[in-house]
């Protein structure tokens, strides 16, 4: 039996911001949304072009390279700075969040067993076990306990004490989770 490990969390805003986005961005759908934006614009010119005949052809072809370098250049114009100001817009969301909420200011102790999860809070207990856990994944900042599809509990690295803190969570996880863990060591 391996000996629990219990962390004291207090989430920033960046913690947050980073576990959101990391959760969003499992659907493949919005990691490439613009750049499927960006295939049907060429798709569409292109079958502008080929379907075009006579003058109009000769009009579209001349403006059509400038049209698709263009709408290319603001669509990952557009990528770019998505991916800049959504992590900065949420962590300044989360930072209203925490500023307002005494409770989101309140430190909270997470226990790993073998049992599961034991959560204590200002207001409360709760406990999941490992059973309730579908999916574990360990990135380089976090470490997420989905219990849903889009629904995780997260641990950010920097609230662990030490290394051997961190291997002795990776070793509950494995004992409780099982070899289905996406463990990076």
């Amino acid at each position: 039996m391996i000996e629990s490990v219990t962390v004291n969390l207090s989430y920033s805003a960046d913690d947050y911001a980073r576990a959101t986005l990391f959760i969003a961005r499992r659907k493949w759908w919005v990691r490439y949304l613009l750049l499927l934006v960006v295939a049907a614009v060429w798709t569409l010119f292109g079958l502008a072009y080929l379907f075009s005949t006579g003058s109009f052809r000769e009009t579209l072809s001349t403006n059509l390279l400038v049209l698709v370098i263009a709408s290319t250049m603001i669509l990952l114009g557009g990528l770019f700075t998505r991916e800049k100001t959504s992590n900065r817009s949420l962590r300044r969301r989360f930072q209203k969040q925490i500023d307002s909420s005494p409770l989101m200011q309140e430190t909270q102790t997470l226990t790993f067993s073998n049992n599961g999860i034991s959560s204590t809070q200002v207001l409360g207990t709760g406990d999941i076990t490992w059973n309730a856990v579908i999916e574990v994944i360990e990135t380089k900042w976090d470490y997420f306990f989905f219990t849903a599809k889009e629904s995780a509990i997260f641990i950010p690295k920097h609230a662990l004490l030490d290394d051997r803190q961190g291997a002795q969570l990776r070793a509950i996880i494995h004992e409780g989770f099982g070899d289905g863990a996406k463990l990076l060591q």
